[in-house]
């Protein structure tokens, strides 16, 4: 499944979620890789063109022993559209993130989510999974030092 959530996270004056949700595709999911791909990287222009993000960061999951040809298709055509904003792009591995964030390689979404709450201030807040996921992504870059922002790691 290619990542269709986002968070915006104001760094400026204070470090807080401006707003997260659901890229919406418009698209049905049994369509093929290449139309998928197209409808979320339309999704992440109507993001760019509202909020002007710095950069553009998510998680990729460790469990695929092999290559996926839909999602080596994705990471490829996200990394050129990156580059064509000019962002720079960074992926970390979930077990870092949830590690990070959470304390543990293997926290569960309720616990990561949790985490994720206290950080931001959000507890009682009802989002889906994936969108507690999206923000810890998030807040892991954050917690990184300047230093190692300026060296993303990019590719998958």
């Amino acid at each position: 499944q290619l990542p269709q959530f986002y968070v915006i996270i104001n760094c400026n004056c204070s470090t807080r979620v401006v707003d997260c949700g659901v890229a919406d595709l418009g698209i049905a999911r049994k369509l093929d890789p290449s139309a998928r791909i197209t409808g979320h990287l339309k999704a992440l222009d109507a993001v760019f063109s509202r909020w002007r993000p710095d950069a553009l960061v998510y998680s990729r999951s460790g469990g695929l022993s092999r290559r996926v040809t839909g999602l080596q298709r994705f990471f490829e055509a996200l990394q050129d559209w990156a580059d064509g904003h000019g962002l720079p792009i960074t992926t970390y591995a979930a077990a870092e993130v949830r590690t990070a964030v959470a304390g543990k390689p293997n926290a569960s979404r309720e616990a990561l989510a949790y985490a994720v709450m206290q950080h931001f201030r959000l507890i009682g807040e009802n989002l889906a999974a994936a969108e507690w996921e999206a923000m810890a992504v998030g807040c892991h870059h954050l917690q990184r030092s300047p230093e190692e922002q300026e060296h993303p790691r990019s590719g998958c």
